[in-house]
C-alpha cells in the first residue's frame, strides 16, 4: 500500500509544524506562531459579527465564516497539543505495515490495491474542491466589482482608502488559503489513518478466514503463527485506542461547531424572506463532513467487530488441540467488545449518532422558531 494520503497529510502538516513532536525552539515558536495566525482571525470573525450585528442578515454572515474559523482553530491547538501522541501513532502504524506475519492471498491483495485507488482518487477530488472552494471565495469580491471582503471580518480602517482595502484583503486571502490547506490536512489525517487500520484489519481477517488446521503439525508450525496473529490483533486494538485519544476532542469540537451551525441555518433559511437559498451548499457541506466521519467510525467498528466471524468461517473444527480452541474462543469472545472511536467520552463515531445528531439539530431547531414566534 502506498499511503499516499496519510504520507501527504503528515508532510503538510510538517511544514506548519504541527508534526512532528521536534524538541527545537524555532518549530516550536514557528508552530505556536501558526495557532496565533488562526487565533487572531477567529477574533476577526467575531468582532465583525458582533459589531455589524443587524437581525437575521447577521446570522448569514456569521454561517459563511465564523464555524470554520472555530473548528480551524480548536483543530490546530489541539494538532499541537498532541503532536507527541500523533507521531507515536503514525510510528506504531509504520511498524504494522511493516510486519510480514503471514502471507496475503491474491485475492486480498487485489482488493487492498483496488481500495487504495478509489482511496486516492475520492482524496484528488477532495483536494481540487478545495482548491476552487478557496479560488471562489477569493476572487468573489473582484468579480463582483464592490469594495468588500471575501470573509466578513472586522475592518479596523476605512475600506474605501486604498491601502487599507488592499492590504486587508491580501490578509483575508492569504487565511483562506491557509485555512482551506490546514483543515484539508487534519481531515485527511484522521480518515487515512482510518483507511490504514481498516486495512490491516483486513489482512488479519484474511489469515483467520484461510487458517489451516492440521493436529499433526499444530504445535510446530500453525499454532507458533497463530500465537502471532493474537498479538497482532491486539496491537491493532491498542493502536486504535491511542487514535482514539489523538482526536477525540477535535471530533467533540467538529460536531458541537456543526450541530449548532446547522440549527442556526435551518431556522435563518426559515425565518428570513425571501429564503437566502445560498446557505444550501454551506449546510449540505456540514452534514456531509459529519456523515463522513460517522461512516468512518461505523466503518472500522463493523471491521473490528467482524473479526470473530472471519475466524469462526475457517476450518476451526478440525483442530482437536485444546490450547488451539481456548485461543479461538477468546478471540472470538474479545470481537463482541469492540473499540469504538468516540467524540469526547461522549458518544460513539457511528451512524447512530449521525442520526442522532440529526433529530437534535431539528428540535432545537424548533424550539428557536417557538421563541421566535412567541
Amino acid at each position: 500500500m502506498r499511503n499516499f494520503v496519510l504520507n501527504y497529510s503528515l508532510k503538510q502538516l510538517s511544514l506548519l509544524c504541527l508534526y512532528p513532536d521536534i524538541k527545537n525552539l524555532q518549530f516550536q515558536i514557528v508552530g505556536i506562531l501558526v495557532c496565533c495566525f488562526y487565533a487572531s482571525a477567529w477574533i476577526f470573525n467575531i468582532t465583525g459579527v458582533i459589531i455589524n450585528f443587524n437581525g437575521l442578515d447577521s446570522i448569514q454572515q456569521a454561517m459563511v465564516s465564523l464555524p470554520s474559523a472555530h473548528q480551524l482553530l480548536f483543530k490546530t491547538v489541539f494538532m499541537f497539543f498532541t503532536k507527541s501522541k500523533l507521531a507515536k501513532v503514525v510510528r506504531k502504524i509504520n511498524y504494522l505495515q511493516s510486519l510480514k506475519l503471514y502471507t496475503t492471498s491474491e485475492n486480498l491483495r487485489r482488493k487492498i490495491e483496488e481500495a487504495d485507488e478509489k482511496f486516492n482518487f475520492y482524496f484528488k477530488i477532495y483536494k481540487r474542491i478545495i482548491l476552487i472552494t478557496s479560488y471562489i471565495f477569493i476572487t468573489k469580491p473582484l468579480l463582483s466589482r464592490t469594495r468588500h471582503f471575501p470573509i466578513g471580518w472586522y475592518t479596523p480602517c476605512d475600506i474605501n482608502d486604498n491601502f487599507c482595502y488592499a492590504t486587508w484583503y491580501i490578509w483575508e486571502s492569504v487565511y483562506v488559503l491557509f485555512a482551506q490547506y490546514t483543515l484539508a490536512s487534519v481531515d485527511s489525517l484522521f480518515f487515512a489513518i482510518i483507511f490504514t487500520m481498516y486495512v490491516e484489519v483486513e489482512k488479519l481477517k484474511d489469515y483467520f478466514q484461510n487458517i489451516y488446521v492440521k493436529d499433526k503439525i499444530i504445535k510446530r508450525i500453525n499454532y507458533r503463527e497463530f500465537c502471532k496473529s493474537i498479538d497482532h490483533h491486539n496491537y491493532i486494538l491498542k493502536v486504535l485506542e491511542e487514535i482514539n485519544d489523538v482526536f477525540q476532542y477535535q471530533l467533540l469540537n467538529q460536531f458541537v461547531t456543526s450541530i449548532v451551525t446547522i440549527c442556526f441555518g435551518i431556522y435563518y433559511l426559515n425565518a428570513s424572506y425571501p429564503p437566502h437559498l445560498e446557505l444550501i451548499p454551506y449546510l449540505l457541506v456540514y452534514h456531509n463532513q459529519l456523515f463522513m466521519y460517522c461512516f468512518a467510525g461505523e466503518m472500522i467498528q463493523r471491521q473490528i467487530t467482524s473479526i470473530g466471524t472471519a475466524l469462526y468461517t475457517s476450518n476451526w473444527y478440525c483442530c482437536k488441540n485444546k490450547e488451539f480452541t481456548a485461543c479461538l474462543k477468546l478471540i472470538i469472545q474479545r470481537s463482541h467488545r469492540p473499540i469504538n472511536v468516540n467524540i469526547g467520552h461522549i458518544w460513539k463515531l457511528d451512524t447512530r449518532t449521525f442520526i442522532g445528531v440529526m433529530r437534535t439539530s431539528l428540535s432545537i431547531h424548533t424550539f428557536l422558531q417557538t421563541i421566535n414566534k412567541q
